[in-house]
């Protein structure tokens, strides 16, 4: 399925990769050369790997005429990344894409189709499920519990706001944008407009709460994107209750106090227009709520 010709792709396919040849690589490009709508570009953004990355990068490249690959002569990090490859793009509709989740091959014909029939949709995401190395599904996750179905601006965001982080909602980043939504606004917070913006807590998901804010989004009732799992096999260890407790709470504590995400928040939510000061004020409480629920809920 194409809508233009490859001069003038109508998505742009943001790939951010680092030293990830030894694995997932291969299989991520692959399934994007595999997508059944073909009229988009992969621009792939090698960030400085120091393993064979750029090789298997430019194999691909010559290959395929629309792969656009660019090597980072230094570790740009995350989220400049982001912004990096975001400027890179020419289509009205983006993605960024990690270097280890897949995406089936009917993602962006489904994702296309959904913004054709409402053009009013910032962005379009899908039904995903949690896969491990082998690619076995090994957790179905409930759409209900990570996508703001709501035309309703109060509504979207109260329940993107009280969703739990590791329940899905932080995929929203990785959904089909429409560009120019995200191309005027500055990535990742008030002081992103320089080259190398700062990280912090929560960046990814303020991004995706000040758009939702632009407009609705739209889904596809279909699993069409698989997040690679990464905690069960690599990430988790063996530790004694009592320091896990101490850990965890100083972990819960940063996330409050070091990390800007809750006071970037409460401001979007006062500049929000189509909002009434009654909605603005109930969505502040409703953050103060998830503020507090990082000290008496297993999950945040």
């Amino acid at each position: 399925m194409s809508d233009l010709n490859d001069k003038n792709p109508l998505v742009s396919v943001g790939l951010m990769t680092y030293n990830r040849a030894h694995d997932y690589l291969r299989g991520v490009v692959d399934s994007w050369l595999a997508q059944i709508y073909t009229n988009f570009e992969l621009i792939i953004s090698n960030d400085a790997s120091m393993d064979d990355t750029d090789r298997i990068c430019r194999e691909y490249a010559k290959k395929d005429p629309r792969i656009r690959y660019y090597k980072q002569e230094k570790n740009l990090g995350c989220p400049a990344c982001y912004k990096f490859i975001l400027n890179q793009a020419r289509g009205e509709y983006f993605i960024w894409v990690s270097d280890d989740d897949l995406w089936d091959k009917r993602f962006l014909e489904d994702c296309v189709e959904v913004f054709k029939k409402d053009p009013k949709l910032i962005m379009v995401f899908a039904n995903m499920v949690d896969i491990d190395k082998n690619r076995a599904v090994i957790k179905e996750l409930d759409p209900a519990k990570y996508f703001p179905s709501s035309k309703d601006t109060y509504e979207r965001l109260k329940a993107h706001m009280l969703f739990y982080f590791d329940d899905g909602k932080l995929q929203l980043l990785f959904g089909l944008w429409k560009r120019k939504t995200v191309l005027d606004d500055p990535l990742f917070g008030p002081h992103a407009k320089n080259d190398r913006p700062p990280y912090y807590w929560g960046f990814d998901n303020y991004f995706v709460f000040r758009n939702l804010a632009k407009g609705p989004a739209g889904f596809v009732p279909h699993i069409r994107f698989f997040r690679r799992s990464r905690v069960p096999e690599e990430y988790r260890e063996s530790c004694p209750f009592v320091p896990r407790i101490f850990v965890t709470l100083v972990h819960r504590l940063e996330k409050i106090f070091r990390s800007p995400y809750f006071l970037y928040i409460m401001k979007c939510i006062l500049r929000i227009k189509e909002l009434s000061p009654f909605q603005k004020l109930k969505l502040i409480l409703w953050n103060l709520f998830v503020m507090a629920r990082l000290f008496f809920k297993r999950k945040i």
